[in-house]
C-alpha cells in the first residue's frame, strides 16, 4: 500500500478527478442555455415584461417587414407563383 497510505490517496484523488469530469460532461450534455431559450419561447407574449416584450415585438415587426420586402422583390423581378418569368412584348 505504500508509506502512510499514499496509494490510497492517489486512488481517491484520481477517482474524484474522474467524478468531477463526468459531472462536468453531464452538465454540458444537458445544455442549460438551450433549455433556457426553449423555456423563454414557451412563455406567452403577454407574460413577458420589459426588455423581453420589446425584443419579441421588434422581432415580430422585423419578420413582417421582411415578408413584405420579399414579396415586393419577387413582384419587381417579375416572378409568379410557378417560378416562371413573364416576358413583356
Amino acid at each position: 500500500m505504500g508509506k502512510c497510505g499514499q496509494t490510497m490517496n492517489a486512488k481517491r484523488k484520481q477517482h474524484n478527478k474522474q467524478r468531477k469530469e463526468n459531472n462536468r460532461a453531464l452538465k454540458l450534455r444537458k445544455d442549460p442555455v438551450m433549455k433556457n431559450r426553449a423555456e423563454l419561447a414557451r412563455v406567452s407574449g403577454v407574460a413577458r415584461t420589459g426588455k423581453q416584450a420589446r425584443k419579441q415585438l421588434r422581432n415580430a415587426r422585423r419578420l413582417e417587414r421582411n415578408q413584405i420586402d420579399d414579396a415586393e422583390k419577387k413582384k419587381a423581378s417579375g416572378e409568379t407563383k410557378g417560378g416562371d418569368v413573364e416576358m413583356a412584348e
